[in-house]
C-alpha cells in the first residue's frame, strides 16, 4: 500500500476506522463504565430511578478486579533479553545491547509506561506506547531512544492494512491523531496554507467540556524499497552499505553473487483534512515503532478483536447495582411502624402519642369507643426476598466471568486449607494469563524495535550508559578501536551481527534477591561451606544500610583466597590481580628462612654422602695396598712411595668432608639467626632501619655462603 499517496491514505484510514469503530465504541463504553460518574448505570434505567426519586447507588466490584490483575502483574518483572543469532554476533555485544536497552527503559521510566498501558489494556483491551528518537538531553548533541505512552489511544491510533500479528508489526502503517493548538499546528506544518482539522471519528462522545484544538494526523508508514544483497566467495552475505566499505578497501565485488530483495523503510509524515502538511522524513526504525497491547487477541472473519477483563462483567455489575439499591430502599429507607388509632380513641392523649416512641411508660391507655377496633400496628412490607438471591447470583457471576476467585481478591473465609487456597489462586492465575502474555508480547516487540534501531542512533564512537540486571550502572565505549597482539579490533560494534530479542517474566529483582538469600540459608544448613563460599552474595542480598560495604569486603577476602573463579572476576578485579602479579615479578620477596634451612639440610645430606664415599674409597685403597704387598714384595721402594701418595689423598678427602660439615653448621647458624631477625621485625614489632640493615647483611652473608657451597 503506497501510503505516500494521500488518496490511498484517506481510503486506508476510512477502512480502518470502519472495521474497528464498533469495537472501539464498546471499549470506550467500558472506559466510561469504570471512570465516569454514574458510568455503571445504563442511561435509561438511571433516568427512571431519578424520575421517581429512588436511591441510585454503585457497589463497584469491577475496579477492584482491575486492580487485582494489575497488582499481580506489577509484582512481576518484564525484562528484555538479547541473544546473538549469527553474522558475527557475540555474547559480549549482546550484553552491551541488553545494557543499552535497560538504560533506555530507565531514562524513559518504562516501568511506569508498561504499568499505565497495561492497566488500560486490562480495562478496555487496547493500549499503545511508542518508541521515539529524541535528543538525549536538552543541552546534548547526541540522539537517543525513548519509550513513551500514547494516551487516549482508543480514538487516536489506527493501524492500517490487514495486519494479522498481535504486535501489528505487519501493518502497512499507523495513524496517530493529535489535538494541538493552532500555533503548534503552524509550527509543525511546512505548507503555505491554512490547517484544516480532521473530522471526528465514528466513536460516540460521552464526555463534555474537553480540551479543544486543531486535530492533525501523524502517519508512520512502511515505504517499499529494493535492496541488493552480495554473497562473498566465503558464503558470507553483505548488504549494499557493507559493500561500499569493502570496495573502498580495494576488493572487487563485481564477481560476487547478487540478488534483489524487496523490503521497506519506515517514514513519517503529518497531514490534515486536505492533504499532507510536511514532507516525507526517514526514521531510524526498521519496524513500526508503535506498539499495541492487545489481550485476548484474535482475528475473526478478517476482523481484529481484543477484549479487556471488564467487558463481560458490565451486565452483572449493573444488575448488582440495581438490586442492592432496591434492597437499600426497601430496608434502610422504609418508613417506621405506625400505630393505627382513631381520633376518638386518641382524644385527650395527644401528648402521650407524640412521645410514645421515646418515653418509658409501661403501658399506653386509650379511650374505648364502641364498634371500633383497638389501636394496632399494621404489618410492614419487608424487602423482596428475591433481591438477596439476585445479589448473590450477580456477585458470584462477576467473579466467575472475570476468572478471579476469593484468594485472588484477598478474600478468604478462614475455613479453607492452604492447599485449597493455592488451588483457587492457581485457578485465578489462569484468568490473568492473557494479560501477562499481551504485555510480554508488546515488550518483546519494543526490544526488537530498539535493538534494530540502535546501530543507527549510536553510529559512532561515544560513551554509553549500561545498566545491569541488578541495577548497577556502568559505562562502555561504543565502536572503540583496540590493538590486540598487533591486530586492530573494534569492541562494542553494534553494526555487526544479528541479535534475537525476547521478554522474560519473573519476580522483581528484589524478590529474586530475597529468594536467593533464603535458599542459600537453607543449603547452608546442609553444607556450611556454602555460606562461607557465597557470603558476599548472602550479604549483598540484604537491603539494609552497610550491607553493600560488607559484601564488598567479603568478596575481597574470597578473591584473595582464590575462591572466586576467574570467569566471575569483574574488569576492575582482573586489572588489580594482573597489576599485583606484575609487581611481584619486578620485586621478588627476600629468601624465606625455612627454605634456606631446607637447602642447608640438603647440603648436609650431600656432605654425608661424600664422606661415605670417601670412607669407601679409603677401604678400597687399603685393600689394594695389601694386595700390592703380597704381589710386589720385591718393589718395596715403589710400594712405599705409592702408599705415601694414597695416604695424602685420603687425608685431603677427610679434610674436605670436615670442612663441608663445618660449613653446614655455620650455614645453619646463620639461617637460624636470619629467622630470629625476621621474627623480631614482624607485625608485632617496630620495624627500624637498623633491623632492616641487620636482616639484609645476614641474608647477604647467607647468599655468599651458599655460593661457596
Amino acid at each position: 500500500m503506497d501510503l505516500s499517496d494521500f488518496e490511498v491514505l484517506k481510503t486506508a484510514c476510512t477502512a480502518a476506522q470502519e472495521v474497528e469503530s464498533d469495537r472501539r465504541e464498546q471499549m470506550l463504553e467500558v472506559a466510561t463504565f469504570l471512570s465516569a460518574k454514574g458510568g455503571q448505570w445504563e442511561d435509561t434505567i438511571g433516568d427512571l430511578f431519578d424520575t421517581y426519586k429512588r436511591p441510585k447507588y454503585t457497589f463497584d466490584r469491577c475496579n477492584p478486579i482491575v486492580s487485582a490483575i494489575w497488582g499481580e502483574i506489577a509484582d512481576n518483572e518484564f525484562s528484555i533479553r538479547v541473544t546473538p543469532a549469527g553474522k558475527g554476533a557475540t555474547e559480549d555485544t549482546a550484553k552491551t545491547y541488553a545494557g543499552l536497552v535497560r538504560g533506555i527503559e530507565q531514562r524513559s521510566r518504562a516501568r511506569h509506561v508498561y504499568s499505565q498501558c497495561g492497566k488500560a489494556a486490562i480495562e478496555t483491551g487496547f493500549a499503545v506506547w511508542r518508541v521515539e528518537q529524541d535528543w538525549a538531553d536538552v543541552d546534548s548533541f547526541d540522539q537517543d531512544l525513548f519509550i513513551r505512552p500514547i494516551h487516549d489511544a482508543l480514538d487516536r491510533v489506527w493501524f492500517l492494512g490487514n495486519y494479522q500479528e498481535q504486535t501489528a508489526e505487519d501493518a502497512d502503517g499507523v495513524i496517530i491523531e493529535h489535538t494541538v493548538s493552532e500555533d503548534e499546528a503552524k509550527e509543525i506544518a511546512s505548507v503555505d496554507r491554512s490547517i484544516v482539522g480532521l473530522g471526528c471519528t465514528a466513536i460516540t462522545d460521552p464526555l463534555h467540556y474537553k480540551r479543544e484544538g486543531v486535530r492533525i494526523g501523524e502517519l508512520i508508514y512502511k515505504k517499499p524499497v529494493t535492496k541488493t544483497l552480495y554473497q562473498a566467495p566465503t558464503g558470507e552475505v553483505f548488504g549494499e552499505d557493507d559493500t561500499e566499505e569493502i570496495k573502498a578497501a580495494g576488493v572487487d565485488v563485481s564477481q560476487w553473487k547478487t540478488r534483489k530483495r524487496d523490503t521497506f523503510k519506515v517514514c513519517v509524515r503529518y497531514f490534515d483534512e486536505q492533504g499532507f502538511i510536511t514532507d516525507e522524513e526517514d526514521t531510524v526504525f526498521d519496524h513500526l515503532p508503535i506498539i499495541p497491547v492487545l489481550p485476548n487477541f484474535k482475528i475473526l472473519m478478517n476482523k481484529p478483536l481484543s477484549r479487556g477483563a471488564i467487558e463481560n462483567l458490565m451486565d452483572e455489575q449493573r444488575v448488582l447495582n440495581y438490586a442492592v439499591s432496591r434492597k437499600v430502599e426497601d430496608t434502610a429507607l422504609s418508613p417506621k411502624p405506625k400505630l393505627m388509632i382513631t381520633d376518638e380513641q386518641a382524644a385527650g392523649r395527644e401528648t402521650k402519642l407524640k412521645t410514645m416512641n421515646a418515653n418509658n411508660d409501661p403501658a399506653f391507655t386509650y379511650k374505648h369507643v364502641e364498634n371500633q377496633a383497638p389501636p394496632y400496628y399494621p404489618t410492614m412490607p419487608g424487602h423482596n426476598q428475591g433481591l438477596s438471591e439476585v445479589i448473590g447470583i450477580s456477585s458470584q457471576a462477576i467473579e466467575e466471568s472475570a476468572g478471579m476467585f476469593g484468594p485472588n481478591l484477598a478474600k478468604n473465609e478462614g475455613v479453607q486449607s492452604g492447599v485449597a487456597i493455592a488451588k483457587q489462586q492457581h485457578k485465578g492465575d489462569l484468568g490473568t494469563i492473557e494479560y501477562f502474555k499481551a504485555i510480554e508480547v508488546a515488550i518483546a516487540q519494543t526490544g526488537k524495535v530498539i535493538v534494530h534501531a540502535l546501530p543507527k542512533v549510536y553510529d559512532e564512537e561515544r560513551e554509553a550508559q549500561l545498566i545491569a540486571e541488578d541495577g548497577d550502572v556502568s559505562t562502555a565505549t561504543l565502536y572503540e578501536r583496540q590493538n590486540v597482539n598487533g591486530v586492530e579490533i573494534t569492541t562494542n560494534d553494534l553494526s555487526q551481527g544479528i541479535y534475537d530479542v525476547a521478554c522474560d517474566i519473573g519476580p522483581a529483582f528484589a524478590s529474586r534477591r530475597d529468594q536467593t538469600a533464603e535458599q542459600l540459608a537453607v543449603f547452608g544448613q546442609l553444607d556450611p561451606t556454602i555460606i562461607q563460599q557465597n557470603k558476599d552474595l548472602l550479604l549483598g542480598s540484604q537491603d539494609m544500610p552497610g550491607m553493600k560495604e560488607a559484601a564488598e569486603r567479603a568478596r575481597a577476602q574470597l578473591l584473595q583466597a582464590g575462591q572466586i573463579p576467574q570467569s566471575q572476576w569483574t574488569e576492575q578485579e582482573r586489572e588489580q590481580i594482573q597489576q599485583a602479579q606484575l609487581q611481584a615479578q619486578q620485586n621478588p620477596p627476600p629468601p624465606d628462612p625455612a627454605q634456606i634451612i631446607a637447602q642447608a639440610e640438603a647440603t648436609k645430606a650431600q656432605a654425608d654422602a661424600q664422606r661415605a664415599q670417601a670412607d669407601y674409597e679409603s677401604k678400597k685403597v687399603g685393600t689394594q695396598l695389601e694386595i700390592m704387598k703380597l704381589r710386589q714384595k720385591q718393589q718395596d721402594m715403589d710400594f712405599s712411595q705409592e702408599r705415601q701418595r694414597l695416604e695424602m689423598m685420603e687425608a685431603r678427602q677427610k679434610d674436605l668432608a670436615d670442612n663441608q660439615a663445618k660449613t653446614y653448621e655455620d650455614l645453619k647458624t646463620m639461617a637460624e639467626t636470619l629467622k630470629l631477625i625476621k621474627e623480631a621485625t614482624g607485625a608485632d614489632a617496630m620495624v627500624t632501619p637498623p633491623a632492616i640493615e641487620a636482616y639484609g647483611q645476614q641474608a647477604e652473608m647467607l647468599d655468599q655462603a651458599q655460593d661457596q657451597i
